[in-house]
Parts: C-alpha cells; structure tokens; sequence
C-alpha cells in the first residue's frame, strides 16, 4: 500500500532528531541536512549541494563546462 502526506501549500514537514532538523520538505522545495546545515536544496533552477561529494561508479554530467578541482582525470 501507499503512504501519502499532504498539507496545505504554506505547511512544512520537518524531521528532527538530536535537537536538528534534518530533512525539510516546504512548498517551493526539500532541504537534507546534517547536524543543521544544509547539504543538498532544491531549488528552481536545480539542486545546490555544499560540502564535499564521495562518489562510488560513474559520474555523468551534461553541461559543457566544469568549475573546480578533480582530483581524478575527467574525460
């Protein structure tokens, strides 16, 4: 069976634990965060990410152009 939740469009559905909110879903967007801050938003264009990645497989990217260090070669 499926679970839904639903809540008026100025709502907010917050998971805490350890006295931080760790996952905040709002109308216009969802927030994952560790001990507070935020790691990884939507938003309206995409996703904002901070902090550093630890990827395992491949890494597909579509945009033409990359900003930053690697520290593995990219092809």
């Amino acid at each position: 069976a499926n679970t839904y939740f639903g809540f008026p469009a100025n709502d907010r559905f917050a998971v805490s634990a350890g006295g931080n909110t760790n996952l905040e879903l709002v109308s216009n967007g969802v927030s994952l965060r560790h001990t507070g801050s935020n790691r990884l938003q939507t938003t309206a264009t995409g996703v904002d990410v901070s902090g550093n990645g630890n990827f395992t497989g491949n890494v597909v990217t579509t945009g033409t152009s990359f900003i930053g260090k690697a520290s593995t070669s990219w092809r």
